[in-house]
Formats: C-alpha cells, sequence, structure tokens
C-alpha cells in the first residue's frame, strides 16, 4: 500500500513512489510534485497532467495508454507498458528511456533532448536530433540507418542486425556495434576511446591505432595490417607468460587490469587496453 492509499497529506510532497501498489486506479494531480514514480501498478490507468513534474518514471504498469504533455517534464522512464502507442513531442525533455514498448513505432523529434535510449521496441526509423549527447538504439531488429547527429558522443547500437554502415561522427567517444550481423566496417573517428564490435562480421584492414579500448570477441579478424598483428602476437606471448607465472609470482591482479586471465590465444579476438597495453609489453622480455 503507497502513501495515496494510507490516506496522507499530499500537498507538500515532492516525490511519489507507488511501487507495486495494487490498489491505486488514480494518481491525484498534486500541485508541486516533482517525481514520480509508478511501477508494476497493475490497476493504474493513466498518468494526469502535473504541473511542475520534473521526472516521470513508468514501469510494468500495462493499463497505461497514454503518456501526458506535461510542459516542463525534463526526464521519462517508459518501461514495459503494452498499451503505449505514443512518446509526447515534450518541450524541454532532456533524457527519454523507452524500453519494450511493443506499440510505440515513432520517436518524436525532440528538441533539446540530450539523451535518447529506445531498447527492444519496432522502431523503424531513429530522428537527428541536434544536440543530443548519447544514442543507445539496441535490439531494434527493424533500424537499417544510424543518423549522423552532429555533437553525438556515445552510440549503442547493439543487436541492430540490419545496419550496414556506422557514419564518421565527429566528437564521438564510445562506440558499441557490438552483434551487428551486417556491418562490415567501422570508420576511423578521431580521439575515440571504447568500440565494441563484440560478434560481428568486421574484417578489419586497418583498425582505429587511435582507440584506447577495444572489445572484440568472436569476429572473424582476418585481414589486419602487419602493425597490428605484430602487437596482437605480443598480446598472445603475454598472456602465456601470466598463466605460466601466476602462482609463481602472484600476478593474478596485474593481468586482470591488463589481460583478462581468460582470454584465450588460439581465438582471432580478444580484450585489449591499448595505451596502458603498448607501455607494458615493451618491458616484457620473451
Amino acid at each position: 500500500m503507497c502513501i495515496i492509499c494510507e490516506g496522507k497529506d499530499l500537498s507538500e510532497l515532492k516525490r511519489l513512489d507507488c511501487y507495486k501498489c495494487q490498489n491505486v486506479t488514480v494518481i491525484p494531480n498534486i500541485n508541486g510534485l516533482e517525481e514520480l514514480y509508478c511501477e508494476g501498478c497493475s490497476f493504474l490507468k493513466e498518468i494526469p497532467n502535473i504541473d511542475g513534474l520534473k521526472k516521470l518514471y513508468i514501469d510494468e504498469c500495462k493499463l497505461i495508454k497514454e503518456i501526458p504533455n506535461i510542459d516542463g517534464l525534463k526526464e521519462i522512464f517508459c518501461y514495459n507498458l503494452p498499451l503505449l502507442k505514443e512518446i509526447p513531442n515534450i518541450k524541454g525533455l532532456k533524457l527519454l528511456d523507452c524500453y519494450n514498448c511493443q506499440n510505440v513505432t515513432v520517436i518524436p523529434n525532440i528538441k533539446g533532448l540530450t539523451r535518447l535510449c529506445c531498447v527492444s521496441i519496432p522502431l523503424k526509423k531513429i530522428p537527428n536530433i541536434k544536440g543530443l549527447k548519447i544514442l543507445c538504439c539496441y535490439d531494434l531488429p527493424h533500424i537499417e540507418e544510424i543518423p549522423n547527429i552532429k555533437g553525438l558522443k556515445r552510440l549503442d547500437c547493439s543487436g541492430c542486425s540490419l545496419v550496414t554502415k556506422i557514419h564518421k561522427i565527429h566528437g564521438l567517444t564510445r562506440l558499441d556495434c557490438s552483434m551487428c550481423d551486417k556491418l562490415k566496417e567501422i570508420p576511423k573517428i578521431d580521439n575515440i576511446e571504447e568500440i565494441d564490435c563484440t560478434e560481428s562480421r568486421l574484417i578489419l584492414d586497418n583498425p582505429n591505432v587511435n582507440v584506447k579500448k577495444m572489445t572484440y570477441e568472436n569476429c572473424p579478424w582476418l585481414n589486419v595490417n602487419e602493425e597490428y598483428k605484430e602487437n596482437l602476437n605480443k598480446v598472445i606471448l603475454i598472456q602465456r607468460l601470466f598463466r605460466k607465472n601466476v602462482l609463481i609470482r602472484g600476478i593474478l591482479r596485474v593481468s586482470k587490469q591488463i589481460i583478462p586471465i581468460w582470454w584465450d590465444p588460439e581465438c582471432k579476438g580478444g580484450y585489449m587496453y591499448k595505451k596502458e597495453l603498448l607501455d607494458f609489453i615493451e618491458k616484457i622480455k620473451y
């Protein structure tokens, strides 16, 4: 039972949490409320247009059909809402997470949005939102193209099996394109720090030499340049050295920081912290 069902005074309330309350069917329009959390409220049918609300979190509220266009709302988290069909274009919204809402097919181009996360929804197109900094659009089976969003810092398009191309997005620092079956190449992006292309079908002739951290398990890394092959061979030797000396010299802790102990020297892939590694491997005698 939540505070609504207990009949308490709500006039000064700033944050309301109705976690798994099976008795609440209506949220009162509480003047001054800033944060509303409704998770697992099976009989809740409607969210009121609460003036001044800043954060709205709705999860597993299976009767909710719409989200009101609340002026001034900054953050929306909508998870597992089977009857929701539309996301309103809310002026001033900064953060939008939409997970597993199986009737949401369109995300509006919301001016000023800085983070957009769309996961496991039947979205057909990702809007090119000016000013967006973080885009998480993983497990979207109908998406064929990732827009070239100027100023984007982080892109996660893992599990988008129809995506064939990643644009050269200037300023991008983190890219996750794992499990993108049709992706053939990753562009060289200046100052990118992290790339994850696990279980992709990439065949790279010239890997990005500036990347600080790369994860690439189960990838057919067949065509790599000679410098990269040489570094990969050094990684294999270091791993074997760690395995041989881990009990004698007690360097398991060090090996986990630089090369995880589970890395398999026989596969054409692994896990590498590039800049930390390159200084270290020169000191190894083999």
